[in-house]
């Protein structure tokens, strides 16, 4: 038996036979052809990377993503914007900033700049809304009812902590009652809901993301409002699934910037890899405290890293959020710590300098920010980054080019092209959730013409006596 015919045959049993059949475990691939995510099962992945290992770093874990803040019941002190640690304001920009979150609820302080966006939570339990996927973003509380259970058997948190209120009240909310400001209070909001009770899986991240740049997502109204910023303050640790680099990329293409909040670890992302706020391209936000320093909870490390006001104990980040225990009631104000908290003000502030220089990619405003305070401990501060940009020769200000590392080289892969699957990019053909028959009708038919073809060499063996070679002459023989 030929090693193809036995390595089909072996990958064939593996499938039927031996990969798991009742596991939840899901694994998805980005389809640059369709710009759609495609869901496997633990068993199709198993026996695709068997029968090709190469492939496996094509495919990326189904994984939970959670947020980045805890809610704190203290006093309401906005140290986060002025004084000597905080990160300044503008209430020029209009800019779009897309906030990837639990959703946002309509407050009084950003109302009118809140925008109609997306619900992706697509699991029932996490959604904690009963409907699933639709075109309502408003955050119906991410506490979960005391019967139900998420799928990691946890009973999830028993009151609500409306997080994605909270980060775009840090970006936009304008009080001027309170004296309670956002970094960007002219800024407008796109909320894109992907966390629930659960948490969220990085599927519904990546169509989060691939609606907002206004790509069709089955089943939803296509997004017409394009991001400036990209707003997510969640994370899970490990390094940056390729699925989720894919899409980012496309992202990019854009001309948006990414900011993600670190995580709130304690970790050194150089020794232990976060994402997506490790994912190339992406601004990296640590949290600092009330003294401007790093907070003993905040991730930290790696090139595209920056600091941001994040709160610590008694002084936490105030901002928007619901009176509701549970479910909304109505609004009011409250304060969170984290790195979630820390991401919205750069998000800001980025939202600002696309303001000040309308002549600027917004990429290269971002390469501008990291590049001023890369490798720094300084808090991320608008006016210092704008005078700096201001300073800049107005010629290379504007046409400086973004390293977005190897994430961005477009780079083809060719495995899967032994089946006549179409590979132009993906690394395992542009296979869909049903494409479990095609495949098996593929090895089938490659078998068949490996049968033929051998025959046939066998054939013109007897009859020539020399052994056939699959190759040219070489020119001058």
């Amino acid at each position: 038996m030929g090693i193809r015919k036995f390595k089909i045959t072996v990958g064939l049993l593996h499938l039927f036979l031996f990969s798991p059949i009742f596991s939840k475990t899901s694994f998805i691939k980005f389809d640059p052809l369709e710009l759609k995510v495609r869901v496997f099962s633990e068993r199709f992945y198993r026996s695709t990377v068997m029968l090709w290992p190469s492939s496996d770093n094509k495919f990326s874990k189904n994984s939970t993503l959670k947020r980045h803040g805890e809610v704190l019941k203290k006093g309401h002190v906005q140290w986060n914007v002025f004084g000597g640690f905080g990160s300044g304001i503008s209430g020029m920009s209009n800019a779009l900033v897309a906030i990837i979150d639990t959703g946002v609820n309509n407050h009084f302080s950003y109302q009118d700049r809140l925008l109609s966006g997306v619900d992706m939570v697509s699991d029932e339990i996490s959604g904690n809304d009963g409907d699933g996927r639709d075109m309502n973003a408003e955050d119906p509380g991410d506490y979960l009812p005391y019967d139900k259970v998420c799928d990691d058997g946890s009973t999830g948190p028993s009151s609500s902590s409306w997080h994605g209120s909270h980060v775009a009240g840090i970006v936009s909310m304008y009080d001027e009652t309170n004296n309670y400001f956002g970094v960007s209070t002219a800024s407008r909001i796109l909320p894109i809901r992907v966390l629930g009770s659960c948490g969220g899986t990085l599927k519904d991240l990546l169509d989060g993301l691939l609606w907002a740049i206004g790509t069709e997502v089955e089943g939803l109204e296509s997004n017409t409002n394009i991001p400036q910023v990209i707003n997510m303050s969640l994370g899970a640790i490990g390094s940056c699934p390729s699925a989720l680099q894919e899409v980012l990329n496309e992202v990019y293409q854009k001309d948006i910037s990414v900011v993600a909040s670190s995580g709130n670890s304690g970790l050194n992302t150089e020794e232990i890899p976060v994402y997506p706020s490790g994912c190339d391209g992406v601004i990296s936000v640590s949290a600092t405290n009330n003294e401007g320093e790093l907070t003993s909870y905040s991730n930290h490390g790696g090139n595209n890293n920056v600091y941001a006001p994040g709160g610590e104990s008694f002084y936490g980040i105030l901002s928007t959020i619901d009176s509701g225990a549970q479910r909304p009631e109505g609004n009011t104000y409250g304060e969170m710590s984290g790195t979630s908290m820390a991401a919205p003000h750069v998000t800001a502030i980025m939202a600002n300098l696309i303001h000040d220089f309308p002549g600027v990619s917004v990429r290269v405003l971002q390469n501008h920010l990291i590049s001023f305070y890369q490798y720094s401990e300084a808090v991320v501060q608008y006016q210092v980054i704008k005078s700096h940009i201001n300073g800049i020769d107005e010629e290379e200000r504007g046409v400086k080019e973004l390293e977005l590392g190897s994430g961005d080289s477009g780079s083809e892969y060719s495995a899967g092209n032994s089946l006549g699957i179409s590979t132009s990019v993906a690394g395992c053909g542009s296979i869909s959730r049903e494409g479990h028959f095609k495949l098996i009708l593929s090895f089938m038919m490659n078998l068949m013409i490996y049968m033929v073809i051998r025959k046939m060499v066998k054939e013109r063996e007897v009859a020539h006596s020399e052994p056939f070679r699959f190759c040219a002459p070489i020119l001058g023989d």
